[in-house]
């Protein structure tokens, strides 16, 4: 809706550099990059500009986007992620993608996953510790994702073109840890983007055509919960929930066939149960344990571990049974 009413004051420089994308860091600092292989830092402050602090990131950047801990986020679309921390007056480089990825833009979700969707179709998900990126999964698609952007229910909003950049859409992912499935998906005769998150279920998209659309996920109960992103490691996840009464579900990811080993111990050491003892293809596992031993009783309250030996990867998470 038009809102007559409103102004738009423009201040400040205009003439400054040739940007495309824009942030803000945690203390209001702002963040630019554009047509130059460079990262910009700028403070704001009676209508002027001035720059704080630069560093090359080799090619030009295509997304921006900072956590809560103010690590900065950067994608492009040769060398795919690089990650930098800033302390008010200089960039410091932390890590960088390993593998060869493009990354059309980049998002990091409420829950510190990091998005970065790619031309050839799909998104890839890291999870950063505050030094290293791993390389969680990779959702496949057969169209190129522009942008991602994570609700706080866990929902990932993907904004895409088809081949032909003719037509696009908004696709939704469901996260479930670390693993996506397709929610909902809607198409356009027009190519979208780039998305923002609005009101509950509510997101935007604008195309390269001349206008934006709104759009509302209305949920059903035929919700495909297959986890179809393909493990690129080996993984254990914590189980859920945790604590838990009576029964819990483990997950891990195999990212190819190999014999796996999933036992239950005490504190002892002893062995509670046998969760999987068999040879497995590649791919996505839930299992559920029901708080039982091997024979049937039910477990005592207390701590339990769970560990997968699958090849030469060995995990252990620890789980808490409650009466």
């Amino acid at each position: 809706q038009y809102v007559e009413t409103a102004e738009i004051y423009t201040g400040g420089q205009s003439n400054i550099g040739f940007f495309r994308r824009i942030a803000q860091w945690i203390d209001g600092t702002i963040l630019v990059a554009g047509e130059s292989p460079n990262l910009d830092a700028y403070s704001y402050e009676s209508g002027t500009f001035s720059l704080i602090a630069s560093i090359s990131c080799e090619v030009a950047v295509l997304g921006i986007s900072v956590d809560s801990d103010g690590n900065i986020f950067v994608a492009d679309a040769d060398q795919g992620i690089k990650v930098f921390n800033f302390d008010g007056t200089d960039f410091g480089l932390i890590t960088s993608t390993t593998e060869s990825l493009t990354a059309t833009n980049v998002s990091v979700s409420p829950e510190g996953l990091v998005l970065a969707p790619n031309f050839e179709g799909g998104l890839n998900i890291f999870e950063f510790d505050g030094s290293i990126l791993e390389h969680v999964t990779l959702w496949e698609a057969t169209r190129p994702f522009f942008e991602a952007q994570a609700d706080m229910n866990g929902l990932i909003y993907a904004a895409f073109i088809d081949s032909s950049q003719e037509f696009g859409g908004i696709e939704v992912l469901q996260m479930d840890g670390n693993v996506p499935s397709r929610m909902a998906e809607d198409t356009l005769s027009v190519p979208s983007y780039s998305i923002a998150l609005g009101g509950p279920d509510t997101v935007y998209t604008a195309n390269g055509m001349g206008g934006m659309f709104a759009w509302r996920l209305v949920h059903t109960n035929h919700i495909d919960t297959g986890m179809q992103g393909r493990p690129l490691s080996f993984k254990l996840y914590q189980n859920y929930p945790n604590p838990f009464n009576p029964s819990t579900t483990i997950r891990y990811g195999l990212p190819e066939e190999t014999n796996v080993s999933l036992v239950i111990y005490d504190v002892r050491g002893q062995v509670v149960q046998t969760i999987a003892s068999d040879h497995q293809s590649a791919g996505w596992y839930n299992v559920v344990w029901n708080g039982q031993t091997s024979d049937g009783r039910t477990i005592s309250t207390g701590i339990y571990f769970a560990r997968l030996v699958a090849g030469d990867y060995s995990q252990v998470i620890k789980t808490l049974y409650l009466k």
